[in-house]
């Protein structure tokens, strides 16, 4: 937050890792432990209280006259004014729209008596972070501006909007709160207002408004501050109470407190309101936050400010400690453009400056900027005269990075599009014979273009995207040379009297390029060759028809995928739909992991998105944490060494490491009978999730593989017609791994669909298909009786057809599992920070081979099945289970399984 003059900028989303505490040097002198301990006495005043906050502030309840404003030279014999003489008028003819009063966290668990201030309590670490305990909550002398206009020196970026060319004497604002996403703890990012008058080494300034700065406050939250300086941030001036000058006068707020609440994309937006004015009898400067005092700085701090300011500012500011052309990933505001308007974007409303005559009024004119417009940016809002007054919006992501809206495939910079309208609709055939919607992606981003358009079927609810292309390398795109006409046709029935002809083209793509979506129309020209755009072919891969949207007489339409799938291939799915032939999908030529999530995200975003496990109310085999079933009896075998087995450590580190599964090992449960039944039943209080992060559709996309584990899976039941049999020992077998994963979209951070494991073939939904917990965000899985597969409904599940199978039982029970309470990162490949634990590279069986007679088991039950046909399908439905539900094999763990390096399907 240094300012200079004049210039600014969910999701969802955002967050990063705090770093542990810098030191410099290896150990501490003597006389450093003294300063600090000299320093930390300065600044933490003998409380008469001290709350401790659930955020980790210590809040410290000091007496007003003992505060540290009044350790300043000037503010020796200084009365303190408990209120400002006047308030100022306001012109306003309109009824404004009242921000509503957030609660900062450590009012949660206590307030400051009367007669006293709440200070936030500094503690030794913090003086440890910074480069010198002189540097501590101030600005570096480098940020002295040259001048009164705007000199973005040392990596600062403004996205500002600017009153001058008269006298204020303060001003007012409503700013939206929000959580940026900050890269590192020495940057920071902030919305605020500034009071400027002077230049150079006799810059005033008075600032106030909400920052994110860990190197500060040792976490990511957004927290109210203030700043004052009276030389160009030479020698004065401070965050907050950090130094003496500010004096507070409330014993409500904490200059420094932290916010949790916070407004999201699209959501609820919360704000803070700010008024700074000039008491023009004492000459001292108030502030007051959502119409409450806070206190005020003295106007003998001042110079050239005893006379009126000469800029008053409103915006974003962030610091970019990149070095080499690179740009932080560093938000501003909500970390989205300003473009994106309310709910999205961050904004300034009411915006009013405090005259001669002490009257709150709109500024006469404005001016605004923004330094670095391709990261970060600034628009005028809705005109004067409404209930927001005058107001702007600003902010933007930075450079690429999770969640930031963009990625640059290598000269090609690519957006998630989930907005369209709708062209053309067939209501017949295709999934369920209720035909499909074909779609135009809407509300491009500037400079963006189509690359194809949406389908899909009618049997589900409008919910997925597309992606559009900006070309920022001068060739990565170009319009098509032709369109080709591959089938025209109309709907037999015919909805709200539309009976409209369907024209579906195919881009002619010039040399060197590619199409890699197509267009439909209504009319039988053809589409303007700057509709959409062909893609350079280096930047292309081959792709491949996924599911069928429609079809009819020849004619098919699908959705497409890629060919090279998994963590380690490029391609990337483009979203939009294909047909014969089949057309090319994007490569990720930048393919560096800059876009996946950092290790703080993905906690955010599993507990966001982390299901509740239902488990059937007659379940007899739950689930546990692999610990406990190590620490409670687990064995290790040996071929050749079976009357001998060795008790597994409790982290699994005496298990064999790494090579193939030669069959050598395999674990089982304890030998004691009574131990044997108390393991194989589980233990849910132990129980916790293993997160396997990976990057997918070339990082496009991140999955969230979650990985449970079960001491053993029961026996199954048959279905035959009216009755259910049991299967006897078929089913059994010790070690049971089930998983399912949830994939995240790297440009919005949303959830796009989730993939339940099943028994036969598992199965992805989308979140319109979803079950989530009633008065939540909350999404539902259910896990079947005994086997375990995992479900998105309750009820019954047959492997098998005609009212024969193979039962997969699930339903609502007081057995469930909420998988945000207990997990663990146990691999992600691109984050050093994540160790692997040790049972993760046990590449044996978690349980023994066993034979118990499945032919035997099987002709047990056809004995009292009637009929050959019957016999038939009871048996084709048997066989059609995996070989370790027989006891043939014992089952592998995860990096085993198929989908660990691969895609779900």
């Amino acid at each position: 937050m240094r300012m200079a003059g004049f210039t600014v900028a969910l999701a969802l989303m955002v967050i990063v890792s705090t770093i542990a505490v810098r030191v410099d040097g290896n150990e501490f002198s003597h006389h450093k432990e003294v300063k600090i301990l000299r320093h930390l006495k300065r600044l933490n005043k003998p409380p008469v209280k001290s709350i401790k906050s659930e955020d980790g502030d210590v809040i410290d309840c000091v007496p007003i006259t003992n505060q540290p404003a009044f350790d300043h030279p000037l503010l020796k014999h200084h009365t303190i004014q408990m209120r400002p003489s006047f308030h100022p008028r306001s012109d306003s003819t309109y009824t404004k729209k009242e921000a509503k009063t957030i609660t900062q966290v450590w009012h949660k668990a206590g307030e400051c008596p009367n007669n006293t201030v709440p200070i936030r309590r500094t503690k030794k670490e913090d003086l440890l972070r910074p480069k010198s305990i002189e540097s501590f909550g101030r600005k570096p002398p480098h940020s002295i501006p040259k001048s009164t206009t705007f000199d973005p020196t040392k990596g600062h970026q403004y996205a500002l909007m600017s009153a001058m060319n008269e006298t204020f004497y303060g001003t007012e604002v409503l700013i939206n709160l929000w959580k940026p996403y900050v890269q590192v703890p020495e940057e920071f990012s902030l919305a605020q207002t500034w009071i400027v008058s002077g230049s150079g080494s006799s810059l005033n300034t008075i600032e106030a408004g909400w920052q994110v700065y860990p190197e500060l406050y040792d976490d990511y939250n957004p927290r109210f501050f203030v700043y004052w300086t009276r030389d160009g941030y030479q020698t004065t001036g401070c965050y907050n109470l950090l130094c003496s000058g500010f004096v507070q006068t409330s014993n409500e707020y904490s200059v420094g407190g932290a916010y949790t609440t916070v407004s999201s994309y699209g959501g609820t937006q919360y704000e803070i309101s700010i008024l700074i004015y000039k008491d023009r009898e004492t000459g001292n400067w108030w502030l007051s936050l959502f119409n409450d005092i806070i206190g005020y700085w003295p106007g003998s701090l001042f110079t050239s400010l005893g006379d009126g300011a000469t800029i008053v500012q409103w915006g974003g500011e962030i610091v970019n400690l990149e070095t080499g052309g690179k740009h932080t990933s560093t938000d501003m505001g909500s970390g989205y453009f300003a473009d994106e308007g309310n709910k999205k974007a961050s904004y300034f409303r009411n915006l009013q400056i405090v005259d001669g005559t002490n009257t709150l009024r709109e500024p006469k004119s404005l001016y605004y900027s923004a330094d670095k417009q391709n990261c970060y940016n600034v628009k005028t809002g809705t005109t004067a005269g409404t209930n927001w007054g005058i107001n702007f919006f600003y902010g933007g992501p930075g450079r690429e990075g999770f969640a930031k809206g963009v990625i640059d495939l290598g000269g090609l910079e690519v957006f998630q599009v989930t907005k369209f309208n709708k062209v053309w609709t067939v209501y017949e055939e295709g999934q369920d014979n209720l035909g499909a919607t074909f779609f135009e992606p809407s509300s491009l981003p500037e400079g963006f273009s189509l690359l194809g358009f949406y389908a899909q079927p009618n049997n589900r609810k409008l919910f997925g995207w597309t992606l559009v292309g900006k070309d920022i390398s001068g060739n990565s795109i170009r319009p098509p040379v032709d369109y080709l006409l591959l089938w025209s046709g109309k709907s037999t029935k015919v909805e709200n009297n539309k009976d409209q002809t369907g024209y579906f083209w195919q881009p002619v793509p010039p040399d060197g390029y590619s199409a890699v979506g197509l267009i439909v129309t209504t009319t039988a020209e053809k589409p303007p060759l700057d509709k959409i755009r062909c893609v350079r072919s280096d930047l292309t891969d081959q792709s491949e028809p996924d599911a069928l949207i429609w079809e009819s007489n020849g004619f098919s339409v699908s959705s497409s995928k890629p060919v090279n799938r998994g963590t380690q291939a490029s391609s990337v799915c483009v979203g939009t739909f294909t047909s014969n032939p089949t057309l090319a999908c994007l490569k990720n030529n930048k393919f560096d992991f800059s876009c996946m999530p950092s290790k703080v995200q993905i906690d955010a975003l599993f507990k966001t998105y982390a299901p509740l496990i239902y488990f059937h109310k007659d379940e007899k085999y739950l689930p546990s944490s692999v610990n406990w079933f190590f620490s409670n009896g687990a064995l290790l075998y040996k071929k050749g060494e079976e009357s001998n087995p060795v008790p597994v450590e409790p982290n699994g580190s005496n298990l064999p490491q790494g090579e193939a599964n030669d069959g050598l090992y395999w674990l089982d449960l304890p030998v004691a009978s009574d131990a044997r039944k108390r393991v194989q039943g589980g233990d849910l209080q132990s129980m916790e999730v293993y997160l396997h992060i990976k990057p997918v559709y070339g990082g496009t996309l991140t999955d969230i593989a979650v990985w449970m584990f079960y001491p053993f899976n029961g026996p199954s039941r048959a279905k035959l017609k009216l009755a259910t049999i049991p299967l006897g020992r078929i089913g059994e077998h010790i070690g049971d791994w089930e998983h399912f994963t949830l994939r995240i979209s790297n440009f919005s951070g949303k959830l796009q669909r989730m993939y339940l494991s099943q028994h036969s073939k598992g199965s992805w939904i989308y979140p319109p298909e979803i079950e989530f917990q009633s008065g939540g965000n909350k999404p539902v899985a259910y896990a079947s009786l005994n086997g375990h597969a995992m479900y998105a409904k309750p009820g019954l599940v047959l492997q098998g057809r005609d009212d024969v199978g193979i039962r997969n039982d699930t339903g609502k029970s007081e057995k469930v599992f909420d998988t945000a309470v207990r997990f663990r990162v146990v691999l992600a490949e691109y984050l050093k920070e994540v160790e692997e634990p040790a049972w993760l590279n046990y590449m044996r069986h978690w349980g023994p081979k066993i034979d118990y007679g499945r032919e035997d088991e099987i002709r047990g039950v056809e004995k009292i099945v009637v009929g050959e046909s019957l016999k038939s399908m009871f048996r084709s439905a048997v066989n059609g289970l995996p070989n370790e539900v027989f006891g043939e094999e014992g089952p592998t763990g995860p990096k085993l399984k198929r989908n660990w390096l691969g895609d779900e399907d």
